[in-house]
């Protein structure tokens, strides 16, 4: 229930390096509320450079072990997801580099 929303993200540290502020200048990722156990994701990067990476896929919760995977271009994703109020961490691998993703829920 929670999860449905834009998520503004706060911090993109891969594989031990910060993006945000760095390499991102901004980025969110927006959950489609679901129907069943999943749903539609878009996430939105623009780099310092202005340059914007949009991706899109589907996405399904795991409400059990509180992880969400996210399948777009033939990639998987699976990340460990936890929710208090507004804020959101999301801990995950990316070509076998660990991602912690910090957000908040825009309002």
């Amino acid at each position: 229930e929670a999860l449905p929303g834009t998520w503004d993200i706060t911090s993109y540290l891969y594989g031990g390096d910060e993006w945000m502020g760095l390499i991102a200048d901004s980025a969110n990722i927006t959950f489609e509320v679901p129907v069943g156990d999943g749903g539609l994701f878009r996430e939105q990067v623009v780099f310092v450079d202005d340059w914007t990476r949009d991706i899109m896929g589907r996405y399904v919760i795991d409400e059990e072990h509180h992880q969400v995977t996210l399948y777009y271009n033939g990639e998987l994703i699976i990340a460990d997801i936890t929710i208090t109020g507004d804020k959101m961490q999301w801990i995950s691998e990316l070509d076998e580099e660990p991602l912690i993703i910090k957000a908040t829920k825009r309002k």
